[in-house]
């Protein structure tokens, strides 16, 4: 699968937004124009989980600050992806943040009914 990178500008954070792929840039197209979302944040954070086995790093595509003050990290993936791997992927994001956070995985087909 090819990747199609770019920059997308953001009329809610004023500067450009690195996306990896496609689907990321529409991801930034639906929530620039939510007028319940203050601030979005481009491959945010990178974290470390510990595992029996070995030590799992996670990045995930977006983070959200809502005007409520809430934050909401967004993974963007395609639907070829399992629903167990979308679970172990938030359940790994929930994990390793000590805030309040809601977690979503934003699947290709969803990109049409949710912004």
């Amino acid at each position: 699968m090819r990747h199609y990178d770019g920059l997308y500008w953001s009329s809610t954070t004023r500067c450009h937004l690195a996306y990896e792929s496609l689907m990321e840039r529409d991801r930034f197209l639906w929530v620039d124009f939510d007028p319940d979302v203050e601030w979005i944040s481009a491959q945010p954070m990178a974290l470390l989980i510990p595992t029996d086995e070995r030590l799992l790093k996670r990045i995930p595509d977006i983070l959200l600050r809502r005007t409520d003050g809430s934050l909401l990290v967004v993974d963007v993936k395609t639907a070829l992806v399992s629903v167990q791997a979308l679970r172990s992927a938030a359940t790994q994001v929930q994990r390793c943040l000590l805030v309040a956070l809601d977690v979503k995985t934003a699947r290709f087909w969803e990109r049409a009914l949710t912004p």
